[in-house]
């Protein structure tokens, strides 16, 4: 996973965290945010492995967020669906 673009207006330093999101996703194997490491879960770029647990069709949901680190912090989101093939 990639947030390569990711800029802000004012030039302000931009701060990462990838997190796996348990309650929008059809992989069942586990509900709690710690089921699916993400590796580098605070770089612009991240990855994570598909458990092997997880069948053919499962979704796993990944959000990004990006804050800036002006006064006041401001942040956004955005969200990887990744389908289990």
């Amino acid at each position: 996973m990639n947030a390569k673009g990711s800029s802000d207006p004012d030039g302000n330093v931009l701060n990462y965290k990838w997190i796996y999101y348990p309650e929008a996703g059809t992989y069942d194997g586990h509900h709690d945010i710690s089921a699916v490491p993400i590796n580098n879960s605070n770089a612009l770029k991240a990855s994570f492995k598909v458990p092997a647990d997880a069948t053919s069709g499962n979704t796993i949901h990944v959000i990004l967020i990006v804050t800036d680190d002006g006064k006041p912090e401001l942040t956004r989101y955005r969200r990887i669906i990744t389908v289990v093939d």
